[in-house]
């Protein structure tokens, strides 16, 4: 599958990559690009062991095509195929897959948002950490999201949303979910809702032996302008993780994003979860984050944002426990309307009961992105 999509994409860059974005009908247009980089990683396989440092190219040809910008409905759908290549292991080089489709739809009364991904990966993460080797993997991801106003003071959200990773090597669990989120806002101010809710999710374990379970998160909270500078929303809650064998679990839950405007250039962002999830062999376990970040215009072409994320994972099936710090900074410049460079640093620290999963890492990461 992926010769195939690379085929395409490589084709189809090339077929417009000396002309702007094309005009295909009313309001649709075809817009090329074309990224390349060069990231350092100083532990590409996330070991505490054997730290093993490396240089990667990336080459990225892909085409979106957009629609009604502006307009009560509005299209995104893009595709690229990004190529990867090692300098100490081209046993390792690779192409992968990105496809992504945004539309939204508002006409004042009921808006409807829909999103989908399809994302081929082979790099190691915290959930992959000393496996000694990259993990190979597709990620699906679609969701649709439908608010429809009652009466002048309440409204209705609904929605459902399905997500797969499917590992290609031995050894891995692929983990599938299914989501249905509800919620009723009630208007308290002109820019303030009150809201109570519910989200069911359904759990299934790839693999024999594999446990599957339900999760229920009833929350109540708030959305909109909390003051006239602080806006986002807050919900809170009790979360429950029912398996289907081995002893149910329970906690406080949360999911709460909220920006700050400092200025009209430049905004601070808070977030803060807690919930439950899987890693890759399977293993269940609770999961409390909080994160923060900045993003400023320091001027008109060139801007810089950055974010630090701690992350408290207790399995909930044995006494490991790990606490992952995260964090990044990032630089860009528009030289032009269609030439941007981009310079990010990325940190992350795990440390783990589990010996083989920690580890330290540092990526430095440079690009240029061309957009026809």
């Amino acid at each position: 599958m992926r010769s195939k999509i690379a085929l395409f994409t490589v084709l189809a860059a090339s077929a417009v990559i000396a002309r702007a974005a094309i005009e295909l009908d009313d309001g649709i247009k075809l817009v090329p690009s074309l990224s390349a980089g060069v990231q350092f990683n100083d532990n590409l396989f996330l070991s505490s062991a054997n730290e093993q440092d490396e240089t990667m190219w990336t080459i990225t040809p892909g085409v979106a095509i957009t629609s009604g910008e502006g307009a009560v409905n509005s299209t995104r759908f893009s595709i690229a195929e990004q190529f990867q290549l090692y300098s100490d292991n081209s046993g390792l080089n690779t192409n992968l897959a990105l496809v992504d489709l945004a539309s939204t739809y508002d006409d004042g009364k009921m808006k409807i948002d829909l999103n989908a991904w399809f994302h081929q990966a082979n790099q190691a993460t915290r959930n992959l950490a000393g496996a000694a080797s990259l993990i190979d993997r597709d990620l699906l991801h679609g969701d649709v999201m439908d608010e429809v106003q009652w009466s002048d003071k309440s409204s209705v959200k609904v929605g459902v949303a399905y997500d797969n990773t499917d590992y290609k090597a031995a050894g891995y669990r692929d983990w599938q979910w299914i989501e249905v989120p509800v919620k009723y806002y009630y208007k308290y101010q002109p820019k303030l809702d009150f809201s109570a809710g519910v989200r069911y999710r359904s759990n299934k374990i790839g693999g024999a032996g594999a446990i599957d379970s339900n999760e229920l998160f009833y929350s109540v909270g708030a959305r909109g302008e909390i003051t006239p500078k602080l806006i986002g929303e807050v919900s809170v809650g009790y979360i429950s993780f029912d398996p289907d064998a081995g002893q149910s679990k329970s906690s406080i839950g949360l999911d709460s994003s909220l920006t700050l405007n400092v200025t009209q250039k430049s905004s601070l962002n808070f977030a803060a979860s807690n919930r439950y999830g899987y890693g890759a062999v399977g293993d269940s376990y609770r999961i409390a984050t909080i994160s923060g970040g900045f993003n400023t215009a320091l001027t008109n072409d060139f801007f810089l944002n950055g974010s630090l994320a701690y992350s408290k994972y207790d399995y909930l099936t044995s006494t490991r426990q790990d606490d992952f710090w995260s964090g990044q900074l990032s630089a860009t410049y528009a030289i032009s309307h269609n030439l941007s460079v981009n310079g990010t640093y990325n940190y992350s620290n795990n440390d783990s009961d589990l010996p083989i999963a920690t580890f330290k890492n540092s990526i430095l990461a440079l690009s240029a992105t061309f957009q026809f």
